[in-house]
């Protein structure tokens, strides 16, 4: 019984020592060799997550048309069209990434600068600007979010309307002409726009969206763009169109 009851005073005195310090009376400068060091653990607790951190793991294109896997370790593998690239990548900058992958499907290092969007980041170079989003293996949706555009909406603009529908199509007219596809919430304000021009062209667009019952403001994250639309004066307010 007495040597439990000190065991349980040592335990008590050690989780003192690792979340308060109390209990030790050397210098804090100068922790005792062999005590727990508590400025290791707020190390430990207040580590600020780095670009590397974010970007480790799966990522999928946002055109669906290749797939990245980064590892701690800096190496990365790509595949694209059936075909898989390795290589490296690294932070040149907290901002700007630098891809190098052996077989370059692009035929020179990529590098560009970074922005992270919650579950997606965005990569613009010299000449293209990429979008790559986490998979959604846990199957989250978010139809709440997809419930609250579906419907006809009209661009400020005459030429500018959409008609977006329940099970995820999507019809869009502006002044580039008729566009027909799909739409995926991707986050609670992120949409995946894969569409297919009149002309056999096929574009996609990610773009963050901000609503109330009437009103819409679509911001592009890939060009910037914004626009504006609004529920056409022949649907009530807050009805919801069902095709």
């Amino acid at each position: 019984m007495k040597k439990a009851l000190v065991l349980m005073v040592s335990s008590s005195l050690l989780l003192c020592t690792l979340f308060t310090g109390c209990g030790n009376d050397v210098d804090a400068e100068t922790p005792e060799k062999g005590s727990v060091d508590t400025r290791d653990v707020v190390r430990i607790f207040s580590r600020v997550e780095t670009p590397q951190d974010k970007i480790t793991g799966k990522w999928l294109s946002v055109n669906g048309v290749e797939s990245l896997e980064f590892y701690q370790e800096g190496t990365i593998v790509c595949l694209m069209n059936d075909r898989e690239f390795n290589g490296d990548y690294k932070f040149i900058k907290e901002d700007t990434l630098r891809i190098d992958l052996k077989g370059n499907p692009f035929s020179h290092p990529l590098v560009g600068e970074i922005k992270f969007h919650d579950n997606i980041f965005i990569l613009r170079t010299a000449s293209m600007t990429c979008a790559y989003m986490r998979p959604n293996e846990d199957g989250v949706a978010f139809e709440q979010e997809q419930q609250r555009i579906v419907g006809k909406w009209e661009g400020v603009k005459e030429y500018e309307s959409s008609e977006f529908f329940e099970d995820g199509r999507l019809v869009l007219k502006n002044n580039r002409g008729l566009f027909s596809g799909t739409y995926n919430f991707v986050s609670q304000d992120v949409v995946v726009l894969n569409l297919d021009h009149s002309s056999g062209q096929k574009v996609y667009n990610l773009v963050r969206v901000k609503h109330d019952v009437n009103r819409m403001e679509v911001t592009s994250l890939l060009n910037r763009e914004t626009g504006l639309c609004k529920r056409p004066e022949s649907q009530n307010v807050g009805k919801i169109v069902k095709n």
